[in-house]
Order: C-alpha cells, then structure tokens, then sequence
C-alpha cells in the first residue's frame, strides 16, 4: 500500500480528489480554508485541519497539525499552486497538483531548475480518459496531422471562479488538454515530447471576453481569453490545429491522421448528455477526408449523427479498449462511467509511480504545455490574456 496523502482543497473539484483518495486507500487529512469541508473529513474518518497553508511566515505551524505525509494533493484555487508546490517539495515531499500548476511558465521553470529529481505529477486528467487511451493502444502509425475542438457555453454562469465560470481562460484551461493529448501521442509513437522538441506556433487568434459580441454588458468586463484558435508545427513536420470556446454550444472532438492521410484515430471524449464518449479507427483516404471535412464542419451535435458519420466513414469503434481503462470502482450497474474515471487513475498512477519518470504527466511535460500556452497569447497578440484581470 502506498504511502499516505493530504489534500489541500476540498472546494467544486477538491472533493471528487477526497472521494478518489479515500476510495483508494490514501488520504490522510484535509486541508480547508473554509471550515464546512470539515464535513468531508468526518465523512472519511479523516483530520481536518482549518488552516491557510500559504500564509506567509506560517509555513511551521501546518506541520504542527500533524501534516506528516510524504504525498501532497493540491486541489486549491489556480493562484496557489505554485507557492503549495515550492512548500511542498523544499520539505521533500511527493506533490500531485491540479492543472495549471501555476499561473506562469517561470514559475514551473524555478521548480523544474531548482528540485530536479522531486516527484510533481500534474492533473492534466484527459491523457488518462479511456477514450484517449484506447486510441493510444490502438495507434501502429506516426500521426502527421491532428485536429482537436473543445467548447462549452459559460456566459450563463455567475460565479467567476478560475476553472470555471465567466472570466475563465480557454487556452490556460481547457486547451492545455488537447496540448497533453497531442503531447501524449506523440510521445507514445515517436518518444519525443513537448518538453524535449517544443512546436512553432502559428495563426493563433484569440478573443476576449471583452470583445464579445455582448461587449458593454457588465456580466463580460474580463480581459481573459474566451475563444482561441492556432496551429502548431513540430520539428518533424506534424502540424495540429487546435480550437477552444467558453461562449459556444458544448463539443469535443479530435482527429489524428497519418502522414498520407489513410488511417485516422477519431475521438469524443464528450461524457454528456447526448454525445457518448467514443474511439474509433477509420482506414482509407477517402473515409478519412469524409470524417474530417464533418469533423471540422461541425456536422456530429449528437449520438444519431454521430453513429451515422461513423458508419459512413466504416469505423472500427474501440469499446472493448476503452473498457479495459475503466476499473471496476468506477462501473455502476455494469456501465462504465468514463468522465468520472480519468482522475481516479491519475491518482492511482501517482501513488504507484517510484519516480517522476513513471508519471503520467510529470512537471516536466506541464512545463512544455504551458510554454506552449504562452507563445499562443504572444502569437496572438494579447499575452495580457493570460492573466485575470477586471477592465476598468
């Protein structure tokens, strides 16, 4: 059995961490600011220690609490992930964090230079869906092209909360999850990651909250990105077109083509109402191009059409791999419930990795994805995107 786990953070996501850590056999305590997430420690037979860990001059006192766990879960708001992981790793301790790790790349970069050997796993929680992994599985070829879309509709939603919320960032968010994939696969194929052979960005495009449509209603005064769409060109010549949304219908979609455009990976990892969460494999040219101009046009809204594409195009649905990354915690009346899985098995692979080469998205690669990120809003012009702020 694994060493132990405290978790900082019991708030929307924090406690989806709780439930998979106790489930597990791991958790140890929790750590809230608030003292109503004491109910979550009782539900667990777990401490609750009532405490901000990142006030300063302070950092003595949590440890007086009884914090003696090697293994961190930081599941607290975006801005203090990087002062709890710098805490955690200068006491030696084995840190799991939610993604972004950090609001900048320099501060991924301090840690990365300073603590080279610590074991920091990142939640980037898609490169462990069972889509994206049965997809993985079933890969013989080295894509040469990729198309991913991602968007969700937030304009109805009046909490601001970074990760969710009006006000959120869709490149820092949302797209940093179809980088990991892209990441993941490619490193799958051809060994080599975002870290190691970084992309070139190009066409990026980006629009703010500010600039919608919807411009002068007070619910929209965040500077942040609330669409963003660009392209990356790898050292090899693979190329991958990347789109996002915070302010359109839900979707998600991805394709991964080979270099002659014969055989195609096809994933949704949409685990909603309507769309079900599928991977499939298309042979041919000519299904190939079919799947990708409905892909790209927008044609699949719903499980009809997309069943219908699917069989035009001859696909090979992977059910019986995706299945195979479900574990049995995560059936319910012998479905396997995907959306919830990708956490629980991030979490697993954490407590059982030995080093951070074992990890399935180690601070390394994190580092990589959010170089990335930055170059977006930099190639877009508007790198103070990148950073919440309220319009005067």
């Amino acid at each position: 059995m694994a060493e132990k786990t405290a978790l900082f953070g019991a708030g929307s996501f924090g406690k989806v961490h709780a439930k998979d850590l106790a489930g597990l056999g791991y958790l140890s305590c929790i750590v809230d600011t608030d003292p109503a997430k004491k109910e979550i420690a009782e539900k667990y037979g777990v401490n609750f220690i009532n405490e901000d860990a990142v006030r300063l001059g302070e950092k003595e006192k949590i440890f007086e609490n009884a914090i003696k766990t090697n293994n961190w879960d930081i599941a607290t708001n975006t801005p203090s992930h990087f002062p709890l992981t710098l805490l955690g790793v200068d006491y030696g301790k084995n840190i799991f964090v939610e993604k972004p790790p950090a609001e900048k790349a320099s501060e991924l970069e301090y840690i990365t230079k300073n603590y080279p050997n610590a074991k920091i796993g990142v939640n980037y929680i898609e490169m462990a869906h069972p889509v994206v992994q049965a997809n993985k599985e079933d890969m013989d070829f080295e894509p040469g092209y990729s198309f991913n879309r991602r968007s969700k509709d937030l304009r109805g939603v009046s909490e601001r909360g970074i990760g969710g919320g009006v006000g959120s960032r869709i490149t820092l968010e949302d797209l940093m999850h179809d980088l990991s994939e892209v990441d993941l696969f490619r490193k799958y194929v051809s060994g080599s990651s975002f870290a190691e052979k970084p992309p070139e960005v190009k066409n990026a495009k980006i629009q703010t909250w500010s600039e919608l449509p919807e411009n002068g209603n007070p619910k929209y005064p965040f500077s942040t990105d609330v669409r963003a769409e660009f392209g990356l060109l790898f050292p090899d010549g693979m190329v991958s077109e990347i789109e996002g949304s915070f302010a359109d219908p839900e979707i998600r979609q991805y394709m991964l083509i080979d270099g002659d455009g014969k055989t195609a990976q096809y994933g949704n990892t949409l685990a909603r109402p309507e769309i079900n969460p599928i991977a499939a494999r298309v042979e041919g040219k000519r299904n190939v191009d079919y799947l990708l101009e409905k892909v790209k046009g927008q044609y699949i809204t719903d499980k009809e059409k997309q069943d219908e594409v699917l069989k035009r195009a001859n696909a090979e649905t992977l059910e019986e791999k995706m299945n195979k990354y479900v574990p049995e915690e995560k059936w319910k009346d012998g479905e396997p419930k995907y959306g919830w899985v990708p956490l629980f098995a991030m979490l697993k692979n954490f407590h059982e990795s030995n080093s951070k080469k074992d990890l399935t998205c180690s601070l390394d690669q994190a580092l990589g994805y959010q170089d990335t990120a930055e170059q977006v809003y930099y190639e877009g012009g508007k790198p103070k995107a990148m950073v919440y702020k309220v319009l005067e």
